[in-house]
Parts: C-alpha cells; sequence; structure tokens
C-alpha cells in the first residue's frame, strides 16, 4: 500500500520539480532494492580486484621486489571503502530486520540509506578506475651482506690509522684509484670490507664489493669469492647485481657499456675488488 502511494506522489512530483523527484525517489521500494544491489555489485568487483592486487603485491614481495607507493595507497583506499561498505551493509540489514519484510518501512531510514548506498558505490567506482598501475613493483640494489657493520673490526685497533688513511685517500677528489697490498693472510680483504662498509654510511651512496680468489677450489653459493676461472660475464653481473642494473645486451662490450652508463649516472660510486 505504502509502495502503491509513493508510485502516484512520485508521478506527480515528477511532472513539477525534478529536485524533489530525485529525492522521493529515494523512497520507492524498487529504487531502495537497485540501490543495495548496484552497491553490492560493485563491492564484489572491488573486492575480487583487491584480492588480485594483493597477489601480485606477495609475488613481488617473495621475489624481494619494493612494492610502488601508488599501490600500496590504493590498496589503504580499496581497504578502507569496503570496510565502509560491508559497515553500511550490517546497518542496512538491522533496520531491515525492524520491520518484516519490508511493510512498514521507516522512510526516513530508508530514504538515508538508499541515498548512502548510492553514495558508497560512487565512491567505489572511483576507486575501481583508480587502479590503472604501471607496474607493482621495482627491483633494488641487492644489499650485500659483508657491507653490514661488523662490530667485531672493532677489535683490530692496530689497522685503524691504515683504515683512517684509506679514508682520508677516497675523500681526495683527485684520487680516482687505491690500493691496498700486502703479504697473503694479513687480513687485507677484511680491511677492504670494513672501508666499504664505512664509506657506504659516509661518503658513497653505491658501493660494489667484488672478490676474484686465486684459490681453484673456492666458488661460495652466493658467488661472494669464485675461482680465476671467473669470466667477464659473471663479473659484469655481479657488479650489476650489486647495482640493480638488468642486462638487456648479450655481448660484453654491450653489456660493459650498460655498466659504464649506470656507474656514470651515480654522483659517487665505489668499487673494491681483488684481483687474480
Amino acid at each position: 500500500m505504502a509502495e502503491i502511494i509513493l508510485t502516484i506522489v512520485v508521478e506527480v512530483v515528477k511532472c513539477l520539480v525534478p529536485p524533489a523527484y530525485r529525492e522521493i525517489s529515494y523512497l520507492r521500494e524498487s529504487k531502495y532494492t537497485t540501490n543495495l544491489q548496484n552497491l553490492k555489485a560493485e563491492v564484489d568487483n572491488l573486492k575480487s580486484e583487491r584480492v588480485s592486487t594483493e597477489h601480485q603485491v606477495d609475488e613481488a614481495e617473495r621475489n624481494g621486489e619494493e612494492i610502488e607507493e601508488n599501490v600500496r595507497s590504493w590498496l589503504e583506499g580499496a581497504n578502507k571503502v569496503i570496510e565502509e561498505a560491508d559497515k553500511f551493509t550490517e546497518v542496512e540489514a538491522a533496520a531491515n530486520k525492524r520491520c518484516f519484510k519490508g511493510l512498514c518501512p521507516n522512510l526516513k531510514t530508508r530514504r538515508r540509506l538508499s541515498m548512502e548506498a548510492v553514495t558508497l558505490k560512487e565512491a567505489i567506482v572511483k576507486v575501481r578506475d583508480a587502479r590503472r598501475f604501471d607496474r607493482i613493483s621495482y627491483r633494488t640494489a641487492a644489499e650485500d651482506i659483508r657491507l653490514i657493520p661488523n662490530k667485531d673490526y672493532e677489535a683490530f685497533v692496530s689497522r685503524a690509522p691504515i683504515l683512517n688513511d684509506i679514508m682520508d685517500a677516497l675523500k681526495n677528489p683527485n684520487v680516482n684509484m687505491l690500493g691496498i697490498y700486502g703479504m697473503g693472510g694479513i687480513g687485507k680483504t677484511k680491511l677492504a670490507e670494513e672501508v666499504a662498509r664505512k664509506v657506504k654510511s659516509e661518503l658513497f651512496y653505491q658501493v660494489v664489493l667484488v672478490e676474484v680468489s686465486r684459490n681453484q677450489n673456492i666458488r661460495k653459493i652466493q658467488g661472494d669469492e669464485v675461482s680465476h676461472n671467473k669470466n667477464i660475464r659473471e663479473i659484469q653481473g655481479e657488479i650489476a647485481d650489486k647495482l640493480g642494473l638488468k642486462f638487456h645486451e648479450e655481448s660484453e662490450s654491450g653489456r660493459a657499456n650498460s655498466l659504464f652508463k649506470r656507474i656514470e649516472a651515480e654522483k659517487k660510486i665505489l668499487i673494491l675488488w681483488k684481483p687474480y
């Protein structure tokens, strides 16, 4: 009966004042139901897109990649509007229970809920439309575990003057190459690693540490040290990994050119290596 009366009123108002018709139309059961159904459809679509995006994010993080900030922002926005929609659904269901099968609707509540459903649907559509990512993630330069601060090295007080001399030399803008030499087993590699750690935090934005040993049998799983059979491509690859560079060239000269451009792009970069 209430729906019949509303229909008659709507038809009359429609001919008179469009804004008034729009307001009264929110009270119609058919319009109310349509608004709720449209909202549910958009929420379901957004939830599916959120799950898909989360799967892509999880995969990228497993591969050690960093997630783009706009992707994280989109997920936050999606979570927020989905939470609002879920709360709205609970409120609407509670209001509907108070009126058996909608036979005695509270017109004021129906109008408010119908308008909220439309507003929420528009907000969800806006979030869905914003899901246009050029990419989900990006690769970062591999962190060299040897550059992690080593407290144990502090015990070698006798090497402090040498370390300070090296640091002073590296601060000199006229120094392009520096050599550390001495008898085998005296700790040159450890000293070089400590230099790398200090300059990483104090002088250089990028530090690449590459070791090439004479020992035939040395070839650690991580690729930290390799035998003298290590070829140019492997060395290029190791340096590229530390710089977050991905080669597209097959030839050694092409890869060398890419490395040169990548190194040239940095203001300061230090490469430490132990020669054959």
